[in-house]
């Protein structure tokens, strides 16, 4: 009897217990399907992911594949780029090195021209043309014959060309120089006691390399020796200034030169021992060729 009814306890035990692990069950076996469907929809997302991220590389490689071949293309273009220029340096050196032969000629003839129209003409009659101007040049400079000779620091000599239309030339033979001097021209009334460049009406060329005009100085050019030829450009007409040295031109230095004004040649002989003086030709109706006019300074 009692075995009997310790097993009626635990049937009713049992049987309420039943229902509540059956609830269990169920709610085990939803929990269980949630977590089976969320993990199949990251897979899914997962899956898309990896096929996304193939679908990059496959266009990586083919951007690759495109970027190689360019490359190979550009290298190709440039094998034969280079052996163009392989093939043409030497006859652009050919053509260059004539070029400079041509000119350095050219130089050298022009020069020599020049020098032999200038023995052409009579020195002493040149010089009362085409001298320098003892009234417009300082008051301690001699001037006899061809030769200026000055004997204080002061020492601007101004020509007796007078330049007021056309295009006109002439040459200054730096033969002894010991510092840097000026080259120009000067317009009147122009006053004696201003070195060349440092006043409004004179615009010159400094043989260390600059130009100047009303105080003003710029670097210009390059700087000139001893023996070296300094060549004027005074063109009337464009109201320009230029200079060169041994035929090299250094390009148009000054411009806006005055219209109503006539222009003469300035040497300041501050720093020069021996400057020579030539009038060469104008590009006018009247040719002037003039020969040697040398300038001392003592």
């Amino acid at each position: 009897p009692q075995l009997k009814q310790h097993m009626h306890q635990l049937r009713g035990k049992f049987a309420a217990m039943e229902p509540l692990v059956v609830s269990s069950l169920e709610q085990n076996k939803h929990e269980a399907t949630l977590i089976r469907n969320s993990y199949r929809t990251q897979i899914a997302r997962i899956e898309q992911e990896i096929t996304r991220r193939r679908c990059e590389i496959v266009q990586l490689q083919e951007q690759q594949s495109t970027d190689l071949k360019l490359v190979e293309e550009a290298k190709s273009r440039l094998e034969i780029v280079k052996l163009t220029i392989e093939r043409e340096v030497p006859r652009i050196g050919a053509l260059l090195a004539a070029d400079k032969t041509l000119v350095a000629l050219g130089q050298q003839l022009m020069l020599q021209d020049t020098l032999q129209a200038v023995e052409r003409y009579n020195i002493v009659e040149t010089t009362q043309c085409h001298g320098w101007n003892p009234e417009r040049s300082d008051r301690c400079i001699d001037i006899f014959h061809s030769t200026v000779a000055a004997y204080i620091p002061c020492r601007t000599v101004v020509g007796k060309l007078c330049f007021r239309q056309g295009v006109h030339q002439f040459h200054i033979r730096l033969k002894h120089i010991r510092q840097d001097c000026h080259i120009g021209v000067v317009s009147t009334p122009y006053t004696r006691d201003h070195v060349p460049g440092s006043c409004l009406n004179s615009w010159v060329f400094g043989t260390g390399g600059c130009k100047r005009h009303a105080n003003m100085s710029e670097r210009y050019g390059v700087r000139c020796e001893q023996s070296d030829i300094i060549t004027v450009t005074v063109d009337m007409d464009s109201k320009t200034l230029s200079f060169a040295k041994n035929g090299q031109d250094m390009g148009v230095a000054l411009t806006n030169l005055p219209a109503l004004h006539t222009l003469s040649p300035v040497v300041d002989l501050q720093h020069a021992y021996t400057l020579t003086l030539t009038h060469i030709h104008t590009y006018t109706h009247t040719h002037l060729y003039t020969p040697t006019c040398s300038i001392k300074a003592q």
